[in-house]
């Protein structure tokens, strides 16, 4: 049987900082380069906007109403040759409500891997089904690979191991056990690098965990 990896969808798998920066320049003419997001919460990062103003470009950015959302570089690949070896899921903290567009993205940009997908929050914005760290723990996850600090602390918590794709918004990170930061937001490089730390860090997961 296949050991499950769980894996986070934005700035892991999908790229959705980008065509957001787009979409706040289009619509207010405020321009922001990538390394500036050096928050998770993006109205500490855009002051002049409200946060339901960014709610709002969150939602259209995700419905893809005026750019299209890339995959991060090296993901698509990278994860069709670890679904040969893995059960693979996608865990979100996107709002349920958000589904649809989800879904529809992850059939086009990723249509020959088998995974599922899970919501971790409500329209809302409530903990949907538990937080995301007790639905890996709940789903038999034996790594996970996520971008938000905070998540990969809880995540870390449980006893899984998970790998830290390097942002902006994850540079306050020190060292801590069970979290292994990977790659370069500059480079762009993580996924390049994941086949060989997941060897690294699942080689005894043929023994009894």
């Amino acid at each position: 049987m296949k050991k499950r990896i769980t894996v986070d969808l934005d700035g892991v798998v999908a790229d959705l900082v980008t065509p957001l920066l787009s979409l706040v320049a289009k619509r207010y003419d405020l321009h922001y380069r990538f390394e500036d997001v050096r928050h998770y919460q993006l109205e500490r990062v855009m002051p002049s906007l409200s946060a339901d103003d960014v709610l709002t470009m969150v939602e259209e950015t995700i419905s893809e109403k005026h750019f299209q959302i890339p995959a991060v570089p090296g993901a698509v690949s990278t994860l069709q040759q670890l679904s040969h070896s893995y059960e693979l899921a996608i865990i979100t903290s996107r709002k349920d409500i958000w589904r649809v567009p989800t879904e529809h993205w992850i059939q086009r940009e990723l249509p020959a891997i088998p995974l599922e997908t899970f919501f971790t929050t409500t329209a809302d914005g409530n903990v949907l089904n538990g937080h995301k760290s007790t639905i890996l723990r709940d789903l038999g996850s034996v790594l996970h690979l996520e971008d938000g600090l905070h998540f990969a602390k809880e995540v870390a918590e449980q006893g899984i191991p998970v790998i830290l794709f390097d942002q902006p918004w994850n540079q306050r990170h020190r060292p801590c056990h069970g979290i292994h930061r990977i790659g370069s937001y500059r480079e762009k490089d993580h996924w390049n690098k994941v086949p060989s730390l997941i060897e690294d860090l699942t080689q005894n997961l043929n023994s009894p965990l």
